[in-house]
This record gives structure tokens, sequence and C-alpha cells, in this order.
């Protein structure tokens, strides 16, 4: 008797048990996930979902955040003013910091000294009390007294100083005589040993009645001063300029480098000026602070790379030819500086489509070395971070990795939408990027530079990051303070756990990779799940768009499970596993069968 023969189809198995991050491109390797949200490879091979997150306060307008000691940040509450807030300390409240509204805010450290651009304003961290201004201004001074001193101050009394054409008669030592036959006059001393008049290489002005806050070797811009005197017009006039404050009396006297033929007192109106350079972007390198500026200041066009003098953030105009000069140079290159940054200990610079840096270790041999390459985006200032000894940041194409030599792209595996509006942090050998697509969504992006992958958290959107103790603090748009370890004890303050942790994986598309009519008639997924963790499966065929449940499991103890699917035929397909609570994937394996005589393509379900 005849029976029909059943056909057995061949089968094969494809195992994977290394799973490789985030790849949103439309040919994935295997073990690779189209999309992810609160993933993480920290235990590579095995996928799992990130630690959960602490808030560590709120922190209402955020605007800035900088790691010393203690946490420093910005907050702005709707309707009052900036606020700095030092570890438990709002100084604005303490020590009566006024800050003004304007964005964005950069913070700065050198030292103990803990600086806020644009403002211009410090503060000692050590010690509250010692806070103030960088730029010092006094305008709008008439009726001062200029009279010719010695280096301390003093001034010289009527006989102590000859003024004329011709020395006096008789002459001691250490007599003075003011030579007005000379141009400009000179001041010149007697020496009774040699019996010449010997000039003064350096003669000093005493200007009374300035009054503000200032010190010995500040770099001072006069303006203003003049004199009804018309023999002395000249020589007042010529006090205008830059100057080095080389004394302060008590009763707030300008001690200058300068010449005048006796004394006399200005008329008009006159301003003394310390000030900062209106500056795009702010680095510390060297004990000193760096800016850059590109744009109309005074109505000149400036497109400039500044220092200030060494170790002193309030002098960015004394030059006296000395190591500890201040430091000003025009760049060549078009169009606006977009971010600044410390690499290497260089003091570099970026426009979107230039990289400048300078070397050098005093004024005197400080050069800008210019390279044409992607530079950060326009807007993305704050996505350069130092990672071991690799700087990453948002070019206007891509996330880019740079040594010193040319940058290289990065980041392929997030597919093709462009990023914008970057943010970075860094721990450990991750580098965070906070960024929006182009549809103006949040993405908290993690790169592991060790293994070169990424992966994606949620759509925390970050004002700012920073390292502190065990633990990498994230500032978000929404005003809190995230602990994004989740285990640091660095504030000494309670810090709220997330309540919970939902997470998803979805597994790049399967079917593409044998050409073969084959199917997939069975997944199993084995997993590691923690008491009271609910996991979803989910299956999406033939690119519908729809997503189907394939079952749920809520683990009633831990332990390690085998979850399987049972697919509808087709061409291919995608599985997304969702969760809440801890949980690990150590395997996938998929079970192939070959489609049969006449099979092309997908069947019915």
């Amino acid at each position: 008797m005849n029976l029909p023969q059943l056909t057995v189809h061949e089968t094969s198995n494809l195992y994977t048990n290394v799973f490789a991050g985030l790849n949103r491109n439309e040919r994935a390797q295997d073990g690779e996930f189209s999309d992810m949200e609160n993933m993480t490879v920290d235990d590579y091979p095995v996928m799992s979902p990130r630690k959960r997150r602490t808030l560590a306060r709120l922190a209402p307008g955020p605007m800035g955040i900088l790691e010393k000691e203690k946490l420093a940040l910005i907050t702005c509450a709707t309707g009052e003013l900036p606020h700095l807030i030092y570890g438990e300390y709002d100084l604005t409240t303490l020590q009566g910091i006024t800050l003004t509204a304007d964005e964005p805010k950069q913070l700065v450290s050198m030292g103990a000294y803990l600086c806020v651009f644009p403002d211009g304003i410090y503060v000692n961290t050590e010690d509250y009390t010692d806070h103030g201004s960088m730029a010092e201004s006094r305008t709008g001074l008439t009726g001062l007294t200029v009279s010719l001193c010695r280096m301390d101050g003093s001034i010289y009394n009527t006989g102590e100083l000859h003024i004329g054409p011709t020395p006096p008669a008789n002459p001691g030592n250490g007599d003075n005589w003011v030579d007005t036959t000379a141009t400009p006059n000179a001041l010149k001393r007697y020496n009774e040993y040699t019996g010449e008049w010997v000039q003064a290489t350096t003669t000093y002005v005493l200007i009374q009645g300035v009054g503000g806050d200032w010190k010995a070797y500040d770099g001072v811009e006069i303006s203003g001063l003049a004199t009804a005197d018309a023999e002395k017009a000249a020589q007042i006039e010529a006090l205008n300029g830059d100057n080095i404050v080389y004394g302060v009396t008590t009763n707030g006297g300008l001690i200058i480098a300068g010449m005048l033929a006796g004394a006399c007192t200005t008329t008009g109106t006159a301003s003394f000026k310390r000030s900062v350079p209106a500056m795009d972007y702010v680095c510390e390198s060297g004990n000193r602070i760096w800016g850059c500026k590109y744009g109309v200041v005074g109505g000149k066009t400036v497109n400039e790379i500044y220092c200030c003098k060494l170790g002193d953030f309030r002098n960015w105009r004394c030059y006296m030819g000395l190591s500890t000069d201040s430091w000003a140079a025009t760049v060549g290159t078009d169009g606006p500086f977009t971010g600044a940054v410390t690499y290497r200990n260089m003091p570099t610079f970026f426009k979107e489509n230039q990289i400048h840096r300078v070397t050098g270790s005093a004024p005197s041999s400080y050069s800008i070395n210019t390279q044409a390459a992607r530079g950060v985006m326009d807007g993305s200032w704050r996505s350069l971070e130092v990672v071991g000894e690799t700087l990453y940041y948002l070019s206007r194409s891509a996330v880019m990795e740079y040594n010193g030599a040319l940058p290289v792209e990065i980041s392929e595996a997030l597919g093709r939408e462009p990023l914008h509006g970057g943010v970075g942090g860094s721990y450990g050998s991750k580098y965070y990027l906070s960024a929006l697509d182009g549809s103006g969504d949040a993405h908290l992006y993690v790169y592991e530079s060790a293994r070169r992958m990424w992966t994606r958290e949620d759509d925390l959107r970050a004002v700012g990051f920073a390292r502190a103790g065990d633990g990498l603090y994230c500032l978000s748009v929404d005003g809190k303070l995230w602990d994004l370890k989740g285990n640091d004890t660095y504030l000494e303050q309670a810090t709220t756990p997330e309540e919970s942790l939902d997470w998803s994986a979805t597994f790049a598309p399967w079917g593409y990779e044998d050409p073969n009519q084959k199917y997939i008639s069975r997944v199993n997924i084995r997993m590691r799940l923690e008491e009271g963790t609910r996991v979803y499966l989910w299956a999406q065929y033939d690119s519908s768009g729809r997503w189907e449940p394939q079952g749920q499991m809520k683990c009633p103890r831990t332990g390690t499970f085998l979850l399987p699917v049972l697919p509808a035929r087709c061409d291919h397909m995608q599985i997304r596993i969702t969760g809440s609570g801890e949980a690990k994937i150590f395997s996938v394996s998929r079970i192939y069968e070959s489609g049969g005589d006449g099979w092309s393509g997908p069947l019915g379900r």
C-alpha cells in the first residue's frame, strides 16, 4: 500500500551569545540592536538594563554645573535672578553675589577660584568672603590731582624738585631736576661723586581721587584725562591708554608710569577701567583662563583668542614684557567660534570647520596652529569631553573622536538622522551624549570607548554633566540633578532612587542574512530575571510597523529562564523585549527551516 510521504524540512540553528550594542543602519551584525531604551553594555557580552539613577536634588531653572571639591550649580527659578550654589551653600544669598539672567553660563575652575562667564564674577571656594567682579570701572571723574612721585607714591615736595631748562646751582647729592628742554621732559638726579646729572629710567605719577578696587600690577585703561594747564597738557594726555598700576595708596590713588613737570588738576571727565574682553567660550589651561571671540565689539570686528595674566583672571590687558603677561592674537579663519576646551594641556578652540590649538609656554612663544577639519557644531559646545586621552564632540555631520591628529567619525551606528544641541559627559571609558534629533526629541546616548559600542538610555535632556566622587551627575533641563550611577554619597545628603526602570531591546531584523528560502520556526531567549521583574515579548513581521504580542512573564523568583517565541512564517522579522526590573540577556537561538518547494515569500498568518 503506497502512503503519501511527508517532506522533512532541513533545519539549522543560529546561536547568539555576544551582544554588541546599538546599530540603526539597514544592515547590522548579529547580536546588534536596532533600537533600545535604558540598556547598557556594562556586562558585555551580556546585555542588561542600566543601573537605576538617584535624584540628588531639585534645581529649578538649571543654567550650569561644574565639579570642584563640591558641585557648583547655577539655577534660575522663574521670576528670579540666577543663584550660584556651591555644595550646600547658596552663595547668592550667603554672600550677596549677583548674576545676570544672560544665558548660557560657563563655569570655569582656576585653583581655588570659581569663575562665572559672561558675568565675570569670581568666588574663592576656600574663603567665600573673597569674591567680586573681575572687571573694575571708575567713570565720570573730574578734578583729579596728578603729581610726579616716587615709586612708593611719595610726592616730591616743592623744595625737592627743581623744574626748568637749566639745572640748579650748587646741587647736592640726590637733588632732582626736571629738564624741560628734553622732549618729553626728563627727571634727572645729581651724583656728586661723578659730578653728573643722571636721568631716571622710569618715572611715576600719582593720580589721586580715583578710588575703586585696584591692586599692584593691574592693567588699567585710562581715558579722558586732560588739564587746563597748557604747559602740562601734553604730559597729562600721554597718560591716557593702557597702563600698569605699580601701587595703590590708602586713599584710592593710583601710581602709574609717566612724566609730569610737577603737579596739576585735571579737567573734563576721566575713566579708569580694568576690563574683561567679551568672549564666546572659555577654558582654563596653564593657570590662565583662555577665551575666544568672533563678532563686532565696540563697533570693531573681532576674531581673536585671548588669555589672562598668569594666575590672575582679573587682568587681560597687562603688558609688561614678562612671561606672566596677558596675551591676545587675531585668527585668520572665517566664521564664529563654536567651542573651547583644554586638550593635552593646550587650549583648543573650534569653529565648525577649523581647529585652532595654542602652543607655547609663555606669551613670547605662543602660536596658533590651525587645522582644517570637522570641528564642533554650532550650539554643541557643551559636547566637548575628554575620555581617557581622547577628545569627543558633536560635529555638524557626526560624533567625532579626536586625538590630536585628524578627527574620526564614530557615530555610524546611530543612523543617518543628524543630531544637534549636544551636551557631553564622561565616566570611566564612557562618553555620554545628550542630543536632539531632527524632530526635537531628546536622546541620551552612551559610547563605550573601550569596546567602541553605542547604547541608548532614554530621553534625558541634559544641561551639563559633572563627575564627582564615584558618581556622574547630570543636570537636566527639567530642573533635576541626577546621579546616573545611583550609588554615590558624594553630596552627603539623602537621595531618591528612580521608582521604576522600564527598558526595551529591539533586535536587528532577522531573515536578510540568508538568501535561501528559509523561515524562522522558533526563537529561544535565555534570560536571568530578578524576582518581580516583568518581561513582555513582541514580534514584527515583514516590516509591517505593527508589534504583535508573543507572551509575557512576571518572574516569581530570581533565576534563569528560557523564553520561547513561535513566530508566524514570514520573509523577515524582528523581536522586541520590554521589561521592568533587573534582567540579563544571555543568549538567543533561532531555528530555521527551509520553505519547501514553491515557497518564495511570506505566507499568511
